[in-house]
């Protein structure tokens, strides 16, 4: 069975504090279920914004969370940490997120999101998210530190730690083949998980990087471009 990687801001969501639109979200649902393949979420989310997703979609597996900081299941809520997950990694990044709560610029500029575990999570005041990507890589630019940014955040994990190393670390746990995979995503941060994929799609929203690469885009945006998406792969299946 093919497996569906999927993305959460921007395919599922519109994004972090867009109201969703759950008529939408409903016939999203139906449409994974119709569809002969099996659907992981893949995110910068933590765990508990995964589960409330996952039941919403009635989604019952393993999925990647915290850019592939770990992956967590939706029913059992066991948690797998990635090997570069270190106590030194978490100290370095439990000091960094104390610069960011003290420095000058930062508070003004940016809020740290709540709930996450291992990864940090910025969200933009006023600013554009790439300026505030930018701005932290002048700050933390070193060899420990994995810094990339989506729709809504900026997002700071562990070298050598991202979606695509999650993905890895998901199609070794579960002994699937990744030219099963067909991935779904619209940010910069969903990169390291599409160039895995078979096959990649996305929503008309998704930046041109990952039009690019895509068999199909869809002609709306997030929720109701992923039904087109999962259409599409319906047809294909058939």
């Amino acid at each position: 069975m093919k497996k569906v990687i999927l993305d959460i801001d921007g395919c599922i969501t519109d994004g972090k504090g867009e109201s969703i639109d759950l008529v939408a979200l409903e016939l999203l649902k139906q449409k994974i279920h119709q569809t002969p393949v099996s659907t992981t979420l893949c995110t910068g989310r933590p765990a508990v914004y995964v589960e409330s997703i996952a039941q919403m979609l009635d989604i019952q597996n393993w999925c990647i969370c915290e850019n592939g900081a770990y992956l967590y299941h939706t029913v059992t809520e066991n948690i797998i940490y990635h090997p570069n997950v270190i106590q030194k990694t978490r100290r370095r990044l439990q000091a960094i997120k104390n610069q960011l709560t003290t420095d000058d610029l930062f508070p003004q500029i940016s809020k740290i999101e709540l709930g996450k575990e291992i990864c940090i999570s910025l969200n933009p005041i006023d600013i554009d998210v790439a300026y505030l990507y930018k701005r932290i890589k002048e700050k933390f630019n070193d060899n420990d530190l994995n810094i990339t940014f989506s729709t809504t955040a900026v997002d700071i994990t562990p070298q050598n730690v991202n979606k695509g190393s999650g993905l890895l670390m998901l199609s070794e746990l579960e002994g699937f083949d990744l030219s099963d995979t067909i991935g779904v995503g619209d940010a910069k941060g969903d990169l390291p998980f599409l160039e895995l994929c078979q096959e990649v799609y996305c929503s008309c929203n998704a930046i041109d990087s990952i039009k690019k690469i895509s068999a199909n885009v869809s002609t709306n945006p997030s929720t109701k471009g992923l039904i087109e998406i999962y259409e599409k792969i319906l047809e294909s299946a058939i």
